[in-house]
């Protein structure tokens, strides 16, 4: 198929969907709330596929200050203090209800929905132009200024082909995704048999064998516990403070670069937001100048070390991956490097555990938002069975991390490509054949 032709049309936003605006039902009345419809507004729309919401709406909330909107509809933030710094933009995999925070689209005949929603996020810094600054400090993106973006439109085979090229690559993203989560899941289980249920410990003290466990391993576990400040313990095992596992030369810190200086050519960073489930979202990191962040020499990421989300959502950890050396983090988020790095997964599972969490709760101030004190975290109490049994962990572990860094480098050529393709594909400037033949290749 060849580049654009005559027979695409130049065309406005405005006039290529319906358009709907959204409304927060009573917060007063409980049987508005905590139905199975899912309610978007600016704080929960993060992803370009919006598949769900913590915050639900019964049928009754809907007819009573809200609107449902149906599978593919197109939502976009156009009130918010994310519009300062991005533009959020989704297309709903389900039925949902959105706030009045968020615009609802609903692509009219000839226009396909995904190839709409793909356009809007291929034009994200033009539209973040528009964005103008409501009385109270807030971002604000007026709904006549945004009507007029111009829109350049294929015929509908066309536009369904190239959302079908773009959302081949968006789905193996996701795929891989899935595929760490599941990994990060299995070890999860792993850290919670061993050192929060101490199952191999109980076995022995029953005379049998532990699960799924060698003899070489299962000799690392003693056979009884022993009383200690915090409760019953495996003999031996000690707690530990956090600063104590530290790289005395590289202290726990925070990060010091501040959003807002960006530079499409320049070194990734992360926000505490980019941060969840054990996971760096690398697909919504923006950037800084290399200038900025070599101002800021200490927290260039070497590999290997554990962040953690300070404010806003504390306490969600993630281990950096080699692939993300020489990037830097914002101020929200705490670094922490570990002697030789030394049982990083271990300490990260622990921090992410029952027990590690209510020791962080501990430590979070704050009543309008928590926030956690690095100072009081370098106190942190971290159980220590010893190194042996910290490094047979982390060994047994280790095949799960390769496969998950395996994801994460193939997740990175796949932004890059979808990037690349987003507005060449857009503007005709590419052939779908030579598209095609590139994501068959890679995906």
């Amino acid at each position: 198929m060849a580049c654009k032709s005559d027979n695409w049309s130049v065309t406005t936003l405005k006039d290529c969907a319906d358009w709907y605006s959204g409304g927060t039902p009573s917060t007063s009345v409980a049987e508005y709330w905590n139905g199975d419809i899912p309610w978007i507004t600016a704080s929960s729309l993060h992803n370009f596929y919006v598949k769900d919401s913590e915050r639900r709406v019964t049928p009754l909330g809907v007819a009573n200050g809200t609107r449902l909107m149906p599978k593919g509809t197109i939502l976009f933030v156009v009130r918010g203090m994310s519009l300062k710094t991005e533009f959020r933009v989704g297309i709903t995999c389900r039925p949902m209800a959105f706030g009045q925070d968020c615009k609802a689209l609903v692509a009219k005949n000839g226009v396909d929905p995904l190839f709409l929603a793909n356009v809007l996020r291929a034009k994200s810094e033009e539209i973040l132009g528009f964005v103008d600054e409501a009385s109270h400090g807030t971002g604000r993106l007026a709904t006549d200024a945004i009507q007029k973006l111009e829109i350049l439109l294929p015929p509908l085979d066309e536009q369904k082909a190239i959302a079908h090229i773009l959302g081949t690559l968006d789905d193996k993203i996701e795929l891989n995704q899935q595929m760490n989560q599941t990994l990060e899941a299995i070890a999860r289980t792993l850290f919670k048999s061993w050192f929060i249920d101490f199952d191999p410990v109980r076995a022995k003290m029953d005379g049998r064998q532990p699960a799924g466990m060698d003899a070489e391993t299962a000799a690392l576990f003693p056979d009884e516990f022993e009383d200690s400040a915090s409760g019953r313990i495996p003999k031996n095992w000690i707690y530990i403070s956090l600063s104590e596992m530290t790289d005395k030369n590289t202290p726990i810190t925070y990060g010091v670069v501040k959003p807002g200086s960006t530079d499409e050519n320049g070194v990734l960073f992360i926000r505490g937001g980019d941060i969840e489930n054990g996971q760096i979202k690398m697909e919504q990191l923006r950037t800084i100048t290399k200038d900025v962040s070599e101002q800021y020499k200490r927290t260039v990421l070497r590999g290997g070390e554990i962040l953690i989300s300070l404010v806003g959502n504390p306490g969600q950890f993630a281990v950096v991956p080699d692939s993300l050396k020489g990037c830097n983090i914002a101020r929200q988020v705490g670094l922490i490097r570990l002697k030789d790095n030394h049982g990083v997964q271990y300490i990260k599972h622990f921090l992410e555990s029952p027990v590690g969490q209510i020791e962080l709760l501990a430590r979070s101030l704050g009543s309008v938002q928590q926030v956690i004190n690095l100072k009081d975290l370098k106190t942190l109490r971290i159980i220590n069975p010893g190194n042996k049994l910290i490094k047979c962990f982390e060994d047994t572990v280790s095949p799960l991390y390769r496969k998950e860094q395996i994801n994460l480098e193939q997740n990175r050529t796949l932004y890059a490509i979808r990037d690349a393709f987003l507005p060449k594909l857009l503007s005709g400037e590419i052939r779908l054949k030579d598209a095609e033949e590139v994501v068959e290749a890679v995906v």
